[in-house]
C-alpha cells in the first residue's frame, strides 16, 4: 500500500489533496516558487539583517501561505507600499499581505484597486470648455440642415 492508498483509508485527505495539488499546479508553483525568491531578494536586499535573521528561504512556507490567492499585481502594490508603511522594518508575511490588498488603506480610502482608479482620475484631463456660444451653434446647424435640405 503505497502512501496515497494509505492516505485515502486513513481519510487523510490532506495527502490527497497535495497530491492532487501538484499535479495539476505545477506551472503555478514554479511561477510562485520564483515570485517568492523575487520578493525575498528584494526584502533581503531592502531591509539587510533584519530581513535575513528573521527569515531564511525556509520560511518562504509561511510566506507562501501568507500570500495565498494574492495576485502579482497585489504583490507589486504591497512592494510599492513598503517605503511609506515599513521604512525601518520589515514586515512580517500577514502584515505584507495587508499591504498587497490595500487593508491598511480600507479606513483611508478603500482597497488597492480603488488607489488605483483614483491615481487614473488624477491623470484625467477634461475636454476643454466649447469656445462657441449657443447662437453660434444654432446658426451652424441652420446652415448644415440648409445644405442637407433638412
Amino acid at each position: 500500500m503505497n502512501a496515497l492508498d494509505n492516505a485515502i483509508a486513513n481519510r487523510d485527505l490532506s495527502l490527497l489533496v497535495s497530491s492532487h495539488q501538484e499535479k495539476r499546479c505545477d506551472d503555478k508553483s514554479k511561477q510562485a516558487e520564483a515570485i517568492l525568491a523575487r520578493l525575498f531578494d528584494l526584502l533581503s536586499a531592502t531591509y539587510g539583517d533584519l530581513f535575513t535573521k528573521k527569515y531564511s528561504w525556509e520560511d518562504r512556507d509561511a510566506w507562501g501561505y501568507a500570500l495565498q490567492g494574492v495576485s502579482p499585481d497585489q504583490i507589486k502594490f504591497g512592494i510599492e507600499q513598503l517605503r511609506d508603511e515599513h521604512p525601518k522594518y520589515p514586515p512580517k508575511p500577514n502584515e505584507f499581505y495587508s499591504l498587497c490588498i490595500g487593508r491598511h488603506l480600507k479606513e483611508r480610502s478603500g482597497t488597492w484597486e480603488h488607489q488605483r482608479i483614483i491615481a487614473a482620475d488624477r491623470e484625467y484631463q477634461a475636454l476643454p470648455a466649447p469656445t462657441r456660444t449657443n447662437e453660434q451653434q444654432r446658426e451652424s446647424l441652420g446652415k448644415l440642415r440648409a445644405e442637407v435640405g433638412l
